[in-house]
């Protein structure tokens, strides 16, 4: 998002009366009173100084001069001196501080307003970069509302509506959400906050803050997080409890997993969206919200593959012939999945489209990581029975 929509909404935005009740989840979840936390998004300070006290020290980042300058106001006049906090103008996709923090947190859905796939990339990779060994991150987004077919058929609509009002400077400020357009290729929504802030019955100032909103849903959230080399330790539904996928946001808790380089999968966020909004196309979006398809399969594989001008060419050149497991769940959804290609699997009512679907989403794993698996040779299937 450009830094200059959000120096335009800054002076309004603590003004806003709904804000998720975060706080007490992220003070619970401070590794010790000593840790070393780094805020990505940081804003006017809303998290960050309600961790104070709370941690050793903490430091925030952002690229909104004008959110940024609230944030340091709020910080002076508690008097924190800079060994307790600090909070700086960055880029917190491209970032590279002298220091590790042990818990890193990008609250309110700061992952959903990276627009794009390199910057989606570059936040894993500060992320990874600042961790300390054994550190963990929290990163949240909202658990959309509409299941793919309705999001495309319903979200865009130019009619506004009331999100929230409150008193706002000796009057009153209200905000309405519009929602004028999306990609529906890469799943990107474009609302736009619209304030109104009047003053004894007079309109002192209209603003309209455009937003972008990248949509992730459940399964789609947490391979997003795996397929950039992080292994999921905890996930909720919301700030209370509530189950992972029947709340209303994805929250997820992750460490970098065992044996990964530091690099990740950096393809992978493009090409999944690429295999689902395909899939979309070809099978219709009903069929898909219903189906419960995995939206990504990302690979990770050690045996690079030979050199050659092209993945196409690769394929060409070599036949490769993959285990797949077929399993039935409650709901009567075929599950497969490639034990060869960790993270490869799909659902479908019918073992045809069951087959065709593992077939796209084989090809997908290939072409995402240009990594060629190490063959598993196939021995059987065992039932193991424990008495809990």
């Amino acid at each position: 998002m450009p830094s200059d929509a959000r120096d335009r909404a800054a002076k309004y935005y603590d003004a806003c009366p709904v804000f998720p009740d975060d706080i007490p989840f992220y003070l619970a979840r401070i590794p010790s009173p000593r840790a070393r936390i780094l805020e990505l998004g940081c804003g006017t300070g809303r998290v960050l100084v309600s961790l104070l006290g709370a941690c050793g020290y903490i430091h925030g980042m952002d690229h909104s001069e004008e959110m940024l300058s609230l944030c340091l106001a709020k910080l002076r006049e508690r008097n924190v001196p800079p060994d307790q906090a600090r909070a700086e103008l960055g880029d917190i996709t491209n970032l590279s501080l002298p220091a590790q923090f042990d818990f890193v947190i990008a609250p309110f859905r700061v992952l959903q307003t990276l627009e794009t796939d390199a910057e989606v990339n570059g936040l894993f990779r500060t992320i990874r970069q600042h961790l300390t060994p054994g550190g963990s991150c929290i990163l949240n987004a909202f658990n959309p509302k509409y299941d793919p077919e309705g999001l495309l058929r319903d979200w865009i609509s130019l009619e506004e509506y009331l999100d929230w009002e409150a008193p706002y400077r000796g009057g009153w400020l209200t905000c309405h959400i519009r929602r004028p357009r999306m990609d529906r290729e890469k799943f990107v929504l474009y609302p736009e906050l619209i304030y109104r802030w009047n003053e004894q019955d007079v309109l002192k100032e209209t603003m309209v803050h455009p937003l972008v909103m990248r949509v992730y849903y459940p399964d789609q959230f947490l391979r997003l997080i795996e397929s950039q080399g992080f292994r999921v330790i905890a996930r909720w539904g919301g700030y209370h409890g509530e189950p992972y996928g029947e709340g209303p946001e994805l929250v997820a808790q992750f460490k970098p997993a065992a044996g990964k380089g530091r690099q990740g999968n950096r393809a992978g966020v493009g090409k999944l969206l690429e295999w689902y909004a395909r899939m979309v196309r070809k099978n219709g979006t009903k069929d898909m919200s219903t189906t419960k398809v995995n939206l990504t399969a990302a690979v990770k594989a050690a045996k690079r593959r030979p050199a050659m001008s092209s993945n196409r060419a690769w394929k060409r050149t070599q036949e490769k012939e993959f285990h797949v497991v077929i399993e039935r769940d409650a709901e009567g959804y075929y599950v497969a999945s490639v034990p060869a290609l960790p993270g490869c699997h799909t659902q479908a009512r019918s073992l045809d489209k069951l087959r065709e679907r593992i077939r796209e989403a084989i090809e997908l794993c290939l072409e995402v990581d240009r990594e060629s698996p190490e063959p598993l040779e196939f021995i059987g299937v065992q039932k193991v029975t424990l008495a809990r």
